[in-house]
C-alpha cells in the first residue's frame, strides 16, 4: 500500500486500523506555502491551508461532520463570525445577507438572515425570561421581563418597573396589578388627554 506523504506529516497506511486504505492510497497532491499548514486532505489529494502565524489571516474551524468547512471564523481583531467568513461585529451570526451595515457605537452582536430574523429567549414554564440593561451602578438600570407563570410582560426603568401588560391584555402604569385596559396608580391627581381617531 502506497506511503502518503505531506510537508508536515506522514501516514503508514500498513500500521492502522479502522481507516479508508482507498482514501490512504492517494497521494497527497499539494502543499503549503511556509507559515501555514495543511487543515483539510480532500478525496482528490488536494489540501487546503490555513495560516499558523499572526499575519492578520482568519483562523477558522470546520463543522464537526467537516461540512462546512470554516463554519466559525475568527478574524485578526478577535471578531467571531458564524457562517460569515468577514465578521462586521464581536459576534456577527449569519444565514443569509440582509444587506445590514452595523452603527459603530452598536456593533457587538448581528444576527441576520435574508428573510424572517428572530432570537429566542427560552425558559421554564414557572420562570422568567429577560433583556437587562445595565451600567456600573447595576445590571438591571432598564430591561423587559416575561413572566411564563402568570403571562404577563413587565418593563423596567431606573431599576424599578414601571409599565406591566397582564395577560388579558390589560395595561398598567405604575402597577403591577392592571383592573383595567389602562390602570394608572400615581399619588398625584393628573389631568389625562386623550384623543379618539378614526381606525385606519
Amino acid at each position: 500500500m502506497e506511503r502518503i506523504t505531506a510537508t508536515a506529516f506522514a501516514l503508514n497506511a500498513d500500521t492502522l486500523d479502522g481507516v479508508d486504505s482507498l482514501a490512504l492510497q492517494k497521494r497527497v497532491a499539494g502543499e503549503c506555502a511556509a507559515g501555514s499548514s495543511i487543515r483539510v486532505i480532500a478525496t482528490d489529494g488536494s489540501v487546503i491551508c490555513e495560516n499558523d502565524d499572526d499575519s492578520g489571516a482568519r483562523n477558522s474551524l470546520d463543522a464537526a461532520d467537516g461540512v462546512p468547512i470554516n463554519a466559525v471564523f475568527v478574524d485578526k481583531d478577535g471578531r467571531v463570525g458564524i457562517g460569515e467568513k468577514a465578521p462586521i461585529a464581536t459576534l456577527h451570526i449569519k444565514n443569509g445577507d440582509s444587506g445590514v451595515a452595523p452603527n459603530i457605537n452598536f456593533d457587538d452582536l448581528i444576527v441576520e438572515t435574508a428573510g424572517n430574523t428572530g432570537v429566542v429567549i427560552g425558559s421554564g414554564t414557572t420562570y422568567e425570561g429577560a433583556l437587562w440593561f445595565g451600567n456600573n451602578v447595576g445590571y438591571f438600570r432598564g430591561g423587559i421581563r416575561y413572566f411564563h407563570n402568570s403571562d404577563a410582560l413587565a418593563f423596567n426603568v431606573a431599576s424599578a418597573e414601571k409599565v406591566r401588560i397582564n395577560n388579558a391584555g390589560d395595561v398598567g402604569i405604575g402597577t403591577q396589578t392592571p383592573g383595567s385596559k389602562l390602570d394608572m396608580s400615581t399619588a398625584l391627581l393628573l389631568p389625562l388627554p386623550l384623543w379618539e381617531t378614526a381606525p385606519v
